[in-house]
């Protein structure tokens, strides 16, 4: 028995890493399991489209179809999965969880790299993985270009690191970072902060500079500079933003601060306790001790990352919570390198501190369940419309269109739930046609001025009343 438990345990220690990866993929798939066998939602439909090889050419010399920006190797990430997926929901939503669950996994793995502390490590990666805020980047197929970003800009970073720890003769390594970093580059502008980072370390940590590490910071700094050249010129005299309003990606952010502290921690109850956390992560920086320790200075370095990671985002009117998900990843590695700055503290504060992580994974694990499982109803709801119009006209009525009004009385109540579940809706309709050759227009009341209304009316639409989520359309004329 004795020898059977130490061969385990020599098992599990050999392969702890994979272990962790498969505990948190484990955790991520039940948590949003509701969502894995849903249809797809809003603008889904964007990229479960096959693309031509004139539409990949195109890819690399403009916009990638989706706002003025540069991310060809991420619509070319959706090609792949379509081609590996076709029309099969659970393979593209499985394919978010694997994303997020390696994300995630790379929380525990720098910490546990850098400080040794297992469980810290474990604890930080489960709090990453289940936090609400993370709902658009797991459940929505249009997420994976956050996770994506974020995972080839860490795998670059694990290269280049793994580089500094080899000798010259193994440049292959340093080559293969600069690879993978620039198809971050390319896949989303999240990548933009590698640079950054390094730059960061290298002022906060004197003592890790080298020739070879200035060289890897100065070559990448280089090709960062070389991207956003081309990007202004193949983007129209723009940087890259997603409205129309802002052509300068970096500066945008500026003008959604306010909307960014406000989603930070939109639900409420955890919004208490991550405050009283981070008080007392603060506050025990300096327990028992002169100065800031090693790992109080990685916590800052890591806190100074989490305000630069939402630098390079650009949108027009606001912010949504996936463009936190980079932001996030390095506050939660804040969080972890200040619990192994204080493990040693004395243990009524350390019960305290371990009683409020219980607190947050409590109530991150119910509001995350109860997101998935609206994120089901969304793609429940798209079902039954989808179904509902195809039913009533298996071949595509010709010359008609199509209008959708939302109630009450065919005019928009404003409700933003409503409009954000109707986003790309007419995507959503003409998934049911693939086949036909008909003109195939569909209309949203609501977004049409008076005049655009009238003139649809006067050709007389096949006009449906939204009703709710629960109910579907109502067929009002034919």
């Amino acid at each position: 028995m004795r020898l059977v438990i130490d061969t385990l345990k020599k098992v599990v220690y050999k392969y702890r890493h994979f272990i962790t990866w498969l505990g948190l993929f484990v955790i991520i798939f039940f948590l949003y399991y509701p969502t894995l066998h849903g249809t797809f939602i809003l603008d889904d439909y964007v990229w479960i489209e096959p693309l031509t090889l004139a539409q990949i050419g195109k890819l690399f010399v403009g916009s990638w179809e989706h706002g003025n920006t540069l991310r060809p190797i991420m619509r070319l990430l959706f090609l792949l999965n379509h081609t590996l997926f076709h029309d099969l929901s659970f393979g593209w939503h499985l394919t978010n969880v694997l994303l997020h669950t390696s994300v995630s996994w790379f929380v525990y793995f720098i910490l546990q790299k850098s400080t040794k502390r297992n469980w810290i490590a474990r604890i930080s990666a489960v709090l990453f993985a289940i936090m609400p805020t993370h709902h658009e980047v797991v459940a929505w197929i249009s997420g994976q270009t956050h996770a994506w970003g974020l995972l080839l800009s860490l795998i670059a970073g694990l290269l280049f690191y793994y580089s500094l720890q080899q000798n010259q003769r193994h440049l292959e390594i340093e080559i293969a970072g600069y690879v993978v970093m620039f198809l971050a580059f390319l896949t989303y502008e999240i990548s933009f902060i590698i640079p950054l980072t390094m730059l960061v370390c290298l002022i906060l940590f004197p003592q890790l500079k080298s020739k070879k590490i200035w060289r890897i910071v100065g070559i990448s700094f280089l090709l960062l500079f070389l991207l956003i050249i081309y990007r202004y010129f193949v983007l129209g005299h723009s940087t890259g933003s997603v409205g129309a309003q802002q052509t300068n990606i970096f500066l945008a952010p500026f003008f959604n601060a306010r909307a960014v502290l406000h989603l930070f921690f939109y639900t409420k109850t955890l919004t208490f306790f991550y405050c009283v956390l981070i008080f007392l992560l603060a506050v025990g920086l300096f327990i028992k001790t002169k100065g800031i320790r090693p790992y109080g200075k990685l916590s800052i370095c890591c806190a100074l990352l989490a305000v630069l990671a939402y630098l390079p985002f650009s949108v027009m009117n606001g912010v949504a919570p996936r463009f936190l998900y980079s932001t996030l990843f390095f506050f939660v590695l804040t969080i972890g390198f200040s619990l192994s700055n204080i493990q040693t503290s004395y243990k009524p504060y350390h019960f305290f501190l371990w009683l409020i992580v219980g607190n947050i994974i409590t109530l991150s694990i119910v509001r995350t369940s109860q997101t998935a499982s609206v994120y089901s109803a969304l793609a429940d709801s798209y079902e039954r419309v989808r179904n509902q119009v195809t039913n009533d006209y298996p071949l595509w009525p010709r010359n008609r269109a199509l209008l959708f009004y939302h109630i009450p009385n065919g005019v928009a109540d404003g409700t933003q739930g409503v409009l954000a579940f109707l986003t790309y809706f007419d995507r959503a309709i003409r998934y049911g046609y693939p086949n036909q050759e008909a003109p195939q227009l569909i209309f949203r009341a609501e977004r049409l001025s008076p005049d655009e209304l009238n003139k649809i009316l006067l050709h007389q639409p096949i006009v449906y009343d939204f009703v709710d989520l629960q109910h579907g359309v109502i067929k009002m004329s034919d």
